[in-house]
């Protein structure tokens, strides 16, 4: 459908996330590893949405994973949790490099 769409051949309002289409295929846990640079970006990038940490401030850094509502339902709401990133080695070159 994507590519349809791109062309301008498909149905440009499949490409919405709110179509039947692509409420079944919803994935309302998203891990968004280093997007957001801390607690307060994530909040200005989701202006319209009720954000519930479930991580406490003083420990809310990231990564974040997101668990976002429903497409059908009426109330916005983003539940964020702060995760910490395995070890993955003794050395430097080991480590994932990160959006700082």
């Amino acid at each position: 459908w994507l590519q349809d769409t791109f062309l301008g051949y498909g149905n440009s309002a499949q490409a919405t996330y709110t179509s039947e289409d692509m409420v079944d295929r919803f994935l309302p846990h998203l891990n968004f590893k280093d997007t957001f640079l801390n607690k307060r970006h994530l909040t200005a990038c989701f202006p319209k949405y009720e954000i519930e940490c479930k991580t406490p401030d003083s420990e809310a850094t990231p990564p974040f994973n997101v668990t976002l509502s429903s497409p059908d339902s009426e109330e916005k709401h983003l539940a964020v949790e702060s995760y910490r990133i395995p070890n993955r080695g003794p050395y430097p070159y080991n480590q994932p490099k990160m959006n700082t």
